[in-house]
């Protein structure tokens, strides 16, 4: 018999809803809080290699107004495979955070196969882009470290299971999957 307390359906049902609720209170606020952020204009001109050809950053919108960047930034000597010590540094890991580093950023580049300097040296992040009356204008980011982001909905989806954040799930890049 589990440690936990066992109830019928409808006491799961009843019980569900009020942290359901509060998730959606929670998660409404923050969302306002996020969409009334001032909007930075974009004044530098990008240029992307694409499959369709080189485009501008505009031309990324393709006649939409809104753009979702997801990015993880190797450097140019990055090579394919390799995770450890012998890629080149980029200057963007911050020293502090790899001489101290918190529990679940040290977690974080074990299960992903690198140091914490080289894993953060990637940059991974988001931009949110709008293009308003021919303009484009930053109006959100996240970027490493932080724990929500490393591994988006990670923790989320952690957070749903019974044994939560200490469930053992491996967290790695596409490619270091055995075969």
């Amino acid at each position: 018999m589990p440690e936990h307390e066992v109830g019928t359906r409808e006491e799961w049902a009843a019980a569900r809803e009020q942290p359901l609720e509060r998730e959606r209170e929670l998660g409404e606020q923050i969302a306002k809080q996020r969409q009334a952020l001032p909007w930075v204009p974009v004044e530098k001109e990008y240029t992307f290699d694409t499959e369709g050809g080189r485009k501008t950053l505009v031309e990324l919108f393709d006649g939409r107004s809104q753009l979702l960047i997801y990015h993880l930034m190797f450097g140019p000597t990055r090579v394919p495979g390799l995770h450890g010590p012998g890629r080149p540094l980029r200057r963007s890991a911050r020293p502090r955070m790899v001489a101290e580093p918190e529990p679940w950023l040290e977690d974080w580049a074990g299960s992903v196969g690198t140091d914490l300097a080289h894993g953060l040296a990637e940059s991974p992040g988001w931009n949110v882009l709008k293009l308003d009356d021919g303009a484009v204008y930053h109006t959100y980011s996240r970027t490493a470290p932080d724990r929500f982001l490393l591994a988006p909905f990670y923790y989320q989806l952690l957070d749903q299971v019974p044994d939560g954040r200490d469930a053992d799930f491996p967290l790695r890049r596409h490619d270091e999957y055995e075969e």
